[in-house]
C-alpha cells in the first residue's frame, strides 16, 4: 500500500508540472500575439495586426509592445532603447587624400633640337637652364674641321665657275648639315669660310641642356663631287665627351638643347598603394601650390608601373595651365583627392561593436512607447576602413536603421552569440 500511495503522488506531481508548463506557453503565446500588434501614435484608438497606415490621419502604424513582454525579451537578443539611429543609405562615399607630389616640365611639349654634325662647343650664348629665347636668337657656336672643308669645297666650285649641277650639290650639303641660308648668303658675299657654325633656336620659349648627351654619332659618308676630284670618304669621330658646356663635345644626331613654352605644367602626385585602386583618372583634386593658391583639377594619367609589382607607391598626373608662367617647376605641391566608391554600404566605425570574431550592430526591428526603439542583435560582415567609415559587405540592406552607438547598447552582462 506504501509504494502505491507513493507512485501517485509521484504522478500527481508530474501532472502538476505539466499543467504548469503548459500554462506558461499559453500566457508567452498569449503576450507574443499582443508584442506584434501595430497602433496609430495620434489615434490610439486604431490598433491593427497589419503595419499599414492610419485610416483616420493616414500616419504610419508603429509597433504596440506591451511592457510586460519587453521585460521578459532576452538581453542577448534584443534591446528596448531611445538611442539615435543611423539609416543605411547606398550612396556613393568620398574621403578626403592629402598627398605630395612636384612640378614638371609636360614633357609632350618638348621641342628638341637636334645636332646635324659634331664638333666643340665654342660659344654658348645661353648659360644656364630655362632662360627665356625667341625664335631666331643665338644659342651656341660649334666648330667642326669637315664643315671647314666643305665650304672651301664650295667656294672653289664658285670661283672656278664650275657646272651648276656641281654647285648646288655642295650647296645642299652646306644647307643638310645646318648651315642657315642667310650663312651661305654670307659666305657668297665675303668669299671667306666660316670657323664655327652658329646655332639658332627655332623655337620661342625656355631653353634648357640635357646634362647626359646620349646619343652617339653614327660614322657618315661625305662625298665630294667636284671637278676631276676623286670620290673621298670622310669618317667623323666620336666624341668621348657628352656634358653641354663650353669646350665640350657633342656629336652628330645628338640631342643639343630642348625648348618648352611651359604653357602647361605637370604635377607628380605619389600615391601609396592602398589607396591606388580607390583613385581613377577624371577624380577631383584640390592642389596646393607653394604660393598658397589653389587650383581645382582632375586627375589625368595614373602611372601604375613598378618594379616586378613590389613598388608602395604609384603616381598620377595632373596638367595645369600655365601661360602666364607663375607656377614654377620642381616646386613641392599638396593634394586633396576626392576617393569615389559607388554603390557600397559604408557606416561609422563606432555604430559596429567588434567582439574579436565577430562584428555586431544593433538593428532597429520596431518603434515602442514614449520614442523607444526595439533593436536586435545582428551579425554583419565588414571590410575596408576609410576616415572612420567602415564598409558592409554583408549583413545590412539600404534603409536598415542601426543604432549609432554599438557599445554604448552592449553591457557587460549582454551575451553575444
Amino acid at each position: 500500500m506504501k509504494k502505491k500511495s507513493n507512485s501517485l503522488k509521484i504522478l500527481v506531481l508530474i501532472n502538476v508540472l505539466l499543467a504548469f508548463t503548459y500554462c506558461k506557453k499559453t500566457y508567452n503565446s498569449s503576450n507574443i500575439k499582443k508584442e506584434i500588434l501595430y497602433q496609430c501614435p495620434m489615434d490610439t484608438q486604431i490598433i491593427s495586426k497589419v503595419q499599414g497606415k492610419c485610416p483616420i490621419c493616414k500616419m504610419k502604424l508603429e509597433f504596440k509592445a506591451d511592457d510586460a513582454v519587453l521585460q521578459s525579451i532576452s538581453p542577448s537578443k534584443l534591446v528596448f532603447s531611445s538611442q539615435k539611429t543611423i539609416k543605411i543609405t547606398d550612396k556613393n562615399i568620398s574621403s578626403n587624400i592629402i598627398l605630395s607630389g612636384i612640378t614638371a616640365l609636360a614633357e609632350n611639349l618638348n621641342k628638341n633640337v637636334s645636332a646635324k654634325f659634331g664638333g666643340r662647343i665654342e660659344k654658348l650664348y645661353v648659360k644656364y637652364n630655362y632662360k627665356y629665347v625667341n625664335e631666331g636668337d643665338k644659342i651656341m657656336e660649334i666648330f667642326n674641321p669637315e664643315l671647314l672643308a666643305m665650304q672651301e669645297e664650295y667656294l672653289f666650285l664658285l670661283k672656278t665657275k664650275n657646272e651648276k649641277i656641281f654647285i648646288e650639290k655642295s650647296r645642299k650639303k652646306l644647307l643638310l648639315s645646318n648651315i642657315s641660308e642667310s650663312q651661305i648668303v654670307e659666305i657668297e658675299k665675303t668669299h671667306k669660310v666660316k670657323r664655327t657654325i652658329t646655332i639658332y633656336s627655332p623655337y620661342s620659349g625656355f631653353v634648357f641642356f640635357n646634362d647626359i648627351n646620349k646619343a652617339t654619332a653614327d660614322n657618315e659618308t661625305a662625298q665630294s663631287d667636284g671637278m676631276n676630284m676623286s670620290k673621298t670618304i670622310v669618317e667623323e669621330p666620336t666624341y668621348n665627351y657628352s656634358k653641354i658646356y663650353e669646350g665640350s663635345y657633342v656629336n652628330n644626331r645628338s640631342t643639343l638643347f630642348q625648348v618648352n613654352d611651359m604653357s602647361k605644367i605637370w604635377a607628380w602626385i605619389s600615391v601609396p598603394a592602398m589607396f591606388i585602386e580607390k583613385i581613377i583618372p577624371g577624380t577631383p583634386v584640390d592642389l596646393a601650390l607653394e604660393n598658397n593658391s589653389l587650383i581645382k583639377t582632375k586627375i589625368d594619367l595614373i602611372d601604375r608601373n613598378n618594379e616586378n609589382g613590389q613598388s608602395k607607391f604609384a603616381k598620377f598626373k595632373i596638367t595645369l595651365d600655365n601661360f602666364d608662367n607663375k607656377i614654377l617647376i620642381n616646386a613641392i605641391v599638396k593634394a586633396t583627392v576626392k576617393s569615389s566608391i559607388n554603390n557600397k554600404i559604408y557606416i561609422p566605425q563606432q555604430s559596429i561593436y567588434f567582439t574579436g570574431k565577430n562584428s555586431i550592430v544593433w538593428l532597429k526591428t520596431a518603434n515602442a512607447k514614449n520614442g523607444n526603439v526595439i533593436f536586435e542583435i545582428k551579425k554583419i560582415i565588414t571590410g575596408e576602413k576609410i576616415d572612420g567609415n567602415v564598409e558592409v559587405i554583408s549583413g545590412l540592406n539600404v534603409n536598415d536603421e542601426i543604432a549609432a552607438n554599438a557599445g554604448m547598447m552592449t553591457d557587460s552582462e549582454t551575451i553575444l552569440e
